[in-house]
């Protein structure tokens, strides 16, 4: 998938109505923070429906600046973070309990190989469940749709300019067209 690096002022950025990850009608926001300061940049999306009173704007917090924006997305793809907080503990819950019956089967398998008795089925289940757990668990830890399709790569420490990467054409060129100081920088 071709990926489109745009850099723009977030003190004067226009988001289009349409979801940056399937190009349907935005009904929802998340909100995209931008903390910069000289030692630390940093960016991330939070969940919009947590803070309704939210007004876009620039305030001052410590030595840096924090820059929050509201990023137009539609139902589907509309990021939770307590839902995703929620998932990844229960998968980390879930593969250390997981890593610990394994931890036992392996045992078991030494302990019946050295007495010279076959090695139980619960022991090969045991092993089988902790690399599904894995594989659910680094599935979890994967970046939300939103987050894939709208990536933050830099951030100015002024930030007087942000630079993302997208991954639609359509939405960088509403973009574009709703941002004609927004510059692109390559396509690869």
């Amino acid at each position: 998938m071709p990926k489109i690096v745009l850099t723009f002022d977030p003190n004067a950025v226009r988001f289009p109505d349409i979801c940056p990850v399937c190009g349907v009608r935005a009904t929802k926001y998340v909100r995209l923070t931008i903390t910069g300061s000289p030692d630390d940049l940093q960016f991330a999306l939070h969940s919009y429906r947590e803070f309704p009173e939210f007004s876009s704007g620039k305030t001052r917090r410590g030595t840096g600046q924090l820059r929050v924006l509201r990023l137009p997305v539609c139902e589907e793809h509309v990021y939770r973070e307590d839902d995703s907080y929620r998932l990844r503990l229960v998968c980390v819950l879930m593969t250390i309990v997981a890593a610990a019956i394994a931890w036992i089967g392996l045992g078991e398998v030494f302990r019946n190989q050295q007495l010279g008795n076959p090695v139980p089925l619960w022991t090969f289940l045991a092993m089988g469940l902790f690399a599904v757990a894995l594989v659910i668990t680094r599935s979890a830890f994967r970046p939300s749709g939103i987050e894939r399709a709208f990536r933050v790569t830099k951030v100015a420490p002024d930030l007087h300019e942000v630079t993302v990467q997208l991954t639609s054409r359509e939405y960088a060129d509403a973009f574009l067209h709703l941002n004609p100081s927004a510059s692109i920088q390559k396509d690869s």
